[in-house]
């Protein structure tokens, strides 16, 4: 069984980054980078400053990047 990781938290001072694996880039006010590590896998990092910006949009993106790992 082959697994890989699918998200990747990093803390900061005064938010965290959330690190989404995806097949695609995300864009938005919310994606502080996108970047392109292989030929169909993106790192998508969205920054996080409050809870309630977990929202349906981000689960959404969650179960994507979980479903791809």
């Amino acid at each position: 069984m082959t697994t890989s990781g699918f998200a990747g938290v990093h803390p900061r001072k005064s938010f965290l980054y959330l690190n989404l694996r995806l097949d695609r880039p995300l864009h938005g006010d919310r994606i502080a980078k996108s970047e392109q590590v292989s030929k169909n896998r993106y790192h998508n990092e969205v920054k996080l400053s409050a809870p309630d910006e977990l929202d349906t949009e981000l689960v959404g993106w969650l179960t994507e990047a979980y479903t791809l790992a």
